[in-house]
């Protein structure tokens, strides 16, 4: 009676794992997820490293290279595939964005793994792997390897958390196409927070708006346009923003000059 046992080629059974290993690497970039953000890292770092540029090696080269000739060839392409698959992405509307970056080496991995196996060119897994070590060399092996998970883990999570330094931006700007002396004047807060400022419009050293208590949220835009006279005023217009916690320092100033209008 046979077994009920599936039993799989060495030669195909590579190839389902590279298939498997992008899949997964694929799902993971799309579910995200804080949780998933040093999983992620430990898979797509084989992969984006070794993985394409295996399958590659093994479509051009066959089973001729030894194991130490086809990981360095392997690590090298896959570092040249991944540069040359940003650049095709850059002149691309899609642009250089982590998912269909993903998707490019993941069709490069299984097209040439499907050619190497065509052409009979794919090794085979074997069975067994053995490794025979010393219980010190390999009590020595898994602590450096927890130690590079946890380095990774924390270098991954501390760059999400690593704090983004705030800005604001102020603008004047002339509407010369109206002819009337016309200047758009506008504050766009990405402080992180509420920021709350007095912005002050001048021309010629005088006064001529104040907004004394501007609230805006993170994020906000504000915006507004003023006319101003121009037959024969050759005085520059200036805009001053302070933050009402700190009222006499300058927070941002511009200023448009007669030549601009």
């Amino acid at each position: 009676m046979r077994s009920g046992r599936v039993r799989v080629n060495g030669k195909y059974r590579i190839g389902i794992a590279l298939a498997v290993v992008a899949a997964l690497v694929a799902a993971l970039a799309i579910v995200g997820g804080p949780a998933s953000v040093v999983v992620r890292s430990l898979l797509a770092a084989p992969f984006v490293l070794l993985v394409p540029g295996y399958s590659c090696v093994c479509a051009i080269f066959g089973v001729a290279l030894g194991f130490a000739e086809r990981l360095a060839l392997s690590i090298g392409l896959s570092l040249a595939l991944g540069g040359l698959a940003g650049l095709a992405l850059h002149l691309t509307p899609l642009g250089v964005r982590p998912l269909p970056w993903l998707i490019v080496l993941i069709a490069v991995t299984l097209v040439a793994a499907a050619s190497a196996r065509r052409r009979g060119a794919l090794p085979a897994l074997p069975r067994r792997v053995g490794v025979a070590l010393p219980l010190p060399q390999a009590l020595l092996l898994g602590v450096a390897a927890l130690i590079a998970c946890a380095a990774l883990g924390v270098a991954v999570v501390g760059a999400q958390r690593a704090p983004m330094t705030g800005f604001t931006q102020l603008w004047l700007l002339p509407r010369t196409a109206q002819g009337t002396g016309a200047i758009d004047l506008g504050v766009e807060n990405h402080e992180n927070r509420t920021l709350h400022a007095t912005l002050v419009l001048t021309q010629g050293g005088r006064e001529v708006q104040r907004w004394p208590d501007l609230a805006l949220a993170d994020g906000a835009l504000w915006q507004t346009t003023i006319a101003l006279p121009t037959s024969g005023n050759t005085d520059s217009i200036e805009a001053t923003l302070y933050q009402n916690d700190d009222p006499t320092a300058i927070y941002r100033r511009v200023q448009l000059s007669p030549d601009a209008r």
